[in-house]
C-alpha cells in the first residue's frame, strides 16, 4: 500500500471547498486581533486601567474652582426720625464670582494615591499583555485543533478507501475459491466500525471550524496545513535556568501580581495617613458687586493667598480599622504573587520538558509511519504467498493510520508546547507567531502522490 503524504490528506479535506481561499496562521492571528471578543474587552479594560495614572497624579495638581452667584434683591428701608418714619423700597441685582485654587504642600495620602495609580496602570498593562499574548496561543491551538480535525478525517476516509478495496479484493479471491468467507466477514467488520468514526470525524471537524471561526470573527472554509518536512524550532536559550529567569522577569501574570502587590502596600500608607496633618496653599479672587445689602452700591475685590492645615483628631476608629483591612489585603496580595510564581515554573518546566521531548518523539515516529507504511507492502505480498491470513493485513493497516494520527497529533503538540513554553517566559510575541507560521504552506495545491 502506497502512504498518503499528510500534506496530501489535508489538503484532500481543505479543498473541498472549491475557490476558497485557503487561512494561513497569520491571516487568523491578524482577524483574531481584530474581532476576538476576549481580547477586545481585555483591550477596552486597559484603556480604562491606564486612566489610574491620571486619576492618582490629579490629587497632587491644583485644584482650581469657578463659583458664580446672580442674585435678584428687594431692599427695604425703615428709618425713624423723631415721631416720623420714612420707608424706601428698592430692587437691585447682585453678582459674586470667586475664583479658587488649592494646592497640596503635604497630604502623604494623596502622594500615595498618586503613586497606587502608577501601580494599578502598570497592573492593567501586565493583564493585557497576559491577555495579547493568551490570544496567540488560542488561535493556534484553535488553528491545529481544527487541522488535526482535518486530518482525522481524511485519514479515515483514506482507512474506509482502503477496506473498500480490500473487501473487493477479498471478494474476488472468495470466488475463485482463494479466499475464505472469513477474510471478508473481518473485512466487513473493520469497513462498519470505520464508517462510525467518519460520522464523529466529520462532527468534530465541523466543531472544530467553529470555534475557530468564533476567535477570527470570520466563517473558516479551508486552513493551510503543515508542510510535508517538519523542522523543530531553535530552543533558545538552551537552559532550563536561563528560561526561568527570563520568566521571573518577563512573565505577565507574575507582573501583574507584583503590581497588584505595589497597589496594595500604597493602599496601606494611604489609610495610615489618615492620622497624619494635611498642609494645603489657598489662595481666592473674588469680585462683589452688590452682592449683599452690605454692600449696596458698592463694587469689591478681594484677593487672598494663604495656607490652610487640616489635623485629623477622631474618626470613631474608622481610620483604624481601614489600615488594618488594607494590611491584610497586602499580605494577600504578596500570597497571591507566590503561588502565581510557583504556578507559572511548574509549568514552565512542564513545557520545557514537552518541547526537548517532543523532537524526539517525532523523530521516532516518522520512523514508524515508515515502518508501518512497509509492514504494510510487505503483509501484501506475504498474504499472496500463504505466510500471511487477511486479519494480518487489517491490523497492519490499522497499525498505519494510527502511527499518522500519532504523528499529526505530536507535531501540533510540539508547537503549541512550545509557544506555551514563550508564553510563560512572558517573551511570546508576533515574531514567535512567524516563527511558527513557517511550517504551514500557503499553497494548497495537492503535491503528486
Amino acid at each position: 500500500m502506497r502512504a498518503i503524504p499528510v500534506r496530501l490528506l489535508a489538503a484532500l479535506f481543505l479543498l473541498k471547498s472549491v475557490g476558497a481561499a485557503a487561512m494561513g496562521l497569520l491571516q487568523a492571528y491578524e482577524l483574531a486581533l481584530q474581532n476576538d471578543p476576549t481580547y477586545l474587552s481585555a483591550l477596552h479594560e486597559n484603556e480604562a486601567g491606564q486612566q489610574n495614572l491620571a486619576m492618582g497624579r490629579s490629587r497632587l495638581l491644583p485644584n482650581l474652582s469657578l463659583d458664580y452667584q446672580q442674585n435678584r434683591n428687594l431692599l427695604n428701608i425703615n428709618s425713624t426720625t423723631g415721631i416720623n418714619t420714612a420707608s424706601q423700597q428698592m430692587t437691585y441685582l447682585g453678582q459674586v464670582t470667586t475664583l479658587s485654587m488649592r494646592q497640596p504642600l503635604f497630604n502623604l495620602a494623596d502622594y500615595a494615591a498618586y503613586r497606587q495609580g502608577e501601580a494599578q496602570a502598570n497592573y492593567s498593562s501586565a493583564q493585557f499583555s497576559d491577555h495579547s499574548q493568551d490570544l496567540v496561543l488560542r488561535v493556534v491551538q484553535a488553528y491545529t485543533d481544527a487541522l488535526y480535525a482535518g486530518d482525522q478525517l481524511s485519514l479515515v476516509e483514506a482507512q474506509l478507501s482502503a477496506y473498500q478495496e480490500q473487501m473487493h479484493a477479498n471478494e474476488i479471491r472468495y470466488r475463485k475459491g482463494d479466499g475464505t468467507i472469513t477474510d471478508l466477514l473481518e473485512t466487513r467488520s473493520k469497513y462498519a466500525q470505520v464508517q462510525a468514526q467518519l460520522i464523529e470525524a466529520q462532527n468534530q471537524v465541523e466543531a472544530q471550524k467553529r470555534t475557530l471561526s468564533g476567535i477570527v470573527g470570520k466563517e473558516v472554509a479551508s486552513l493551510s496545513p503543515l508542510a510535508d518536512k517538519f523542522t523543530p524550532l531553535p530552543l533558545k536559550p538552551a537552559e532550563f535556568r536561563d528560561w526561568q529567569t527570563i520568566a521571573l522577569a518577563h512573565n505577565a501574570d507574575i507582573s501583574s501580581k507584583r503590581y497588584a502587590v505595589e497597589a496594595s502596600h500604597r493602599e496601606v500608607q494611604k489609610d495610615k495617613a489618615g492620622h497624619l496633618p494635611q498642609l494645603d496653599l489657598v489662595a481666592s479672587v473674588s469680585k462683589n458687586n452688590q452682592g449683599s445689602i452690605y454692600t449696596f452700591n458698592q463694587d469689591m475685590y478681594v484677593r487672598s493667598i494663604g495656607v490652610e492645615m487640616n489635623m485629623p483628631i477622631y474618626a470613631g476608629g474608622y481610620v483604624t480599622a481601614l489600615s488594618r483591612q488594607a494590611a491584610a489585603n497586602f499580605e494577600r496580595a504578596q500570597s497571591d504573587l507566590a503561588e502565581a510564581s510557583n504556578k507559572v515554573m511548574v509549568d514552565l518546566f512542564k513545557q520545557y520538558g514537552l518541547v526537548l521531548s517532543s523532537t524526539s518523539r517525532i523523530g521516532a515516529l516518522e520512523k514508524a509511519v515508515d515502518a508501518a507504511s512497509l509492514l504494510v507492502k510487505a503483509t501484501r505480498k506475504s498474504i499472496k504467498g500463504g505466510e500471511r491470513v487477511n486479519l494480518d493485513l487489517l491490523d497492519a493497516q490499522a497499525q498505519y493510520y494510527e502511527a499518522r494520527r500519532d504523528l499529526a497529533r505530536a507535531r501540533y503538540d510540539y508547537l503549541n508546547s512550545f509557544l506555551r513554553l514563550n508564553y510563560d517566559a512572558g517573551i511570546l510575541g508576533p515574531d514567535t507567531v512567524r516563527m511558527v507560521a513557517g511550517h504551514f504552506v500557503s499553497d494548497l495545491a495537492a503535491p503528486s502522490p
